[in-house]
């Protein structure tokens, strides 16, 4: 209410949606209260209709990293070699492989952890695999990552296909 005059949105747009559950949640909950929180938005977005700019199942496609490197692919642009594997054998070996070939390697998450760019948000970046990550490659064992070997910046460009 502004002034006394009630607003409605014309249009809403999703973008990184992240509700979840709340720090009073038990810890061994937490995750499952926050799945079922995002269900519940999700589905409530898509209820909206045209009232959402953004479909949320075209948002996912968006966010889906391993699909974005298919697509690339797929229309003739050049992807750097990639391994998405949660096997710290096959990691280690496509890391010596990229060494062996004088090529470092970069990890990356299948999706952002936190909406927030803040440190205390627990964001996490893109990074290169030295021998400090390769000292702990046993852990990615718990969730799958994305290994490519790194591409050497000339200059950056951001391309949206749409």
């Amino acid at each position: 209410m502004l002034d006394g005059v009630a607003l409605q949105p014309r249009r809403i747009w999703a973008r990184r949606r992240s509700p979840g559950a709340r720090s009073a949640v038990v810890d061994e909950f937490r995750a499952g209260a926050a799945a079922q929180s995002r269900a519940l938005f999700h589905s409530w977005l898509r209820s909206r209709g045209d009232d959402v700019k953004n479909a949320v199942d075209a948002e996912d496609r968006a966010e889906d990293k391993v699909l974005q490197l298919l697509v690339a692919r797929r229309l003739g642009f050049t992807v750097p070699e990639t391994l998405v594997s949660n096997d710290p054998a096959r990691v280690r070996a496509f890391c010596a492989a990229a060494r062996d070939a004088g090529s470092d390697v970069v990890t990356k998450l299948l999706s952002p952890l936190s909406s927030s760019f803040a440190a205390s948000a627990g964001f996490f970046y893109t990074a290169v695999v030295d021998d400090d990550v390769l000292r702990h490659v046993d852990e990615v064992a718990h969730a799958p990552q994305i290994f490519q070997r790194r591409v050497e910046k000339v200059r950056e460009l951001r391309v949206q296909i749409v």
